[in-house]
């Protein structure tokens, strides 16, 4: 899943893993997903860097 570099990014994210529990009818992990899923994504846009170029 592409992650825009947008803290508004976070809530997408969440939602979207949230949807895909429910879709596998695991909506009993709702709340360690949105922990999980909100603090990878928060440090995923908080630490990303540039790809490096190859020469």
């Amino acid at each position: 899943m592409d992650v825009d570099a947008d803290p508004a990014a976070v809530a997408r994210a969440r939602s979207g893993a949230i949807r895909q529990l429910s879709s596998w009818r695991l909506g009993d992990l709702d709340f360690i997903t949105e922990l999980v899923v909100s603090e990878l994504v928060t440090n995923a846009i908080r630490y990303d860097r540039p790809p490096s170029a190859c020469a």
